[in-house]
């Protein structure tokens, strides 16, 4: 469960995969654990019903150096 009194409020708006636009409710920025280490990475929250619970980026995933599953 989302706490919202840690999430910054956005003015962002990104297109869903339906291509529809969507309003970033707001940020936050969380602590990731892989393995043994430790990330912190700043999420954008929407209101959306997507397959997955959080999407990671290419930016992010060269920064810690994984190959991504295909």
């Amino acid at each position: 469960m989302l706490d919202e009194m840690h999430m910054l409020p956005s003015t962002i708006t990104a297109r869903a995969y339906d291509c529809s636009l969507r309003q970033v409710v707001g940020t936050i920025e969380m602590e990731l654990f892989i393995g043994s280490q430790v990330f912190f990475v700043t999420l954008q929250v929407m209101d959306i019903h997507p397959s997955y619970n959080m999407l990671l980026g290419r930016p992010w995933i060269q920064v810690v150096s994984v190959v991504a599953s295909p």
